[in-house]
């Protein structure tokens, strides 16, 4: 298995109901190794939170404000292309 996101991108956290995680935009800080149980996981952070947590791929979506930008490219001198 490999991991869909990568070290530095913005995700959306949906958290899980039991643990009152709190839901929102984080940043991908670490991979952690897909281990025998074949589950994806990440280190993620927050900036309100002065910590990191823990969460499984299934969790996890590009970040909404991202999504709208992955349309767009650029071209071979660099410049912005929109669709």
């Amino acid at each position: 298995m490999m991991h869909r996101y990568s070290i530095g991108q913005v995700v959306y956290f949906e958290g899980a109901l039991k643990y009152n995680a709190a839901r929102g935009q984080y940043k991908i800080v670490r991979l952690v190794p897909v281990e025998r149980d074949n589950k994806v996981v990440y280190r993620i952070k927050n900036s309100a939170e002065a910590f990191e947590r823990t969460a499984e791929e299934y969790q996890l979506t590009l970040a909404p404000a991202l999504r709208c930008c992955l349309a767009y490219g650029v071209d071979d001198s660099n410049r912005i292309v929109f669709a």
